[in-house]
């Protein structure tokens, strides 16, 4: 007698124990993506009038879908914004030249820093790793 709640036409694959493989390598992702560091000036609901080198007489508007702002604490309205080469290239935001005659002491450590978590985007976009820290020959992990 045959079972009515099993069909003729299904075809039954055998289970397997799952293998151990190991991982994958992640390979950099050639996106064209670029990562600035730029003057806020103000702000829409959709875009952000922005600048590379904090003149508001050379400030664009950037729609906000065409940028990634990094979540950082940044005084004198210094963001680090995310986004495709081309459309940096597009808007004039590249190559960037900050003319920091009179700015304080102050505002140059903070565009220092903010420069600084930029260009680790950028080389983490291209796929590049710090090496392992080393002190005197040992490692400092170690």
């Amino acid at each position: 007698m045959r079972n009515p709640g099993i069909t003729t036409n299904v075809i039954r694959f055998p289970s397997r124990a799952p293998s151990s493989f190991g991982r994958r390598r992640l390979r950099p992702a050639n996106l064209g993506l670029t990562c600035l560091a730029l003057v806020k000036h103000d702000e829409t609901e959709r875009a952000l009038l922005v600048s590379d080198n904090g003149d508001i007489a050379r400030s664009v508007w950037c729609p906000k879908v065409m940028l990634s702002i990094e979540p950082c604490a940044a005084p004198f309205g210094f963001i680090v914004a995310t986004m495709t080469s081309a459309f940096a290239q597009q808007k004039g935001l590249w190559p960037r030249f900050v003319d920091r005659a009179g700015w304080n002491a102050e505002k140059c450590t903070a565009l220092a820093c903010i420069e600084r978590l930029a260009a680790e985007k950028r080389l983490q976009y291209r796929g590049f790793k710090q090496p392992i820290g080393w002190n005197g020959g040992r490692n400092v992990f170690a």
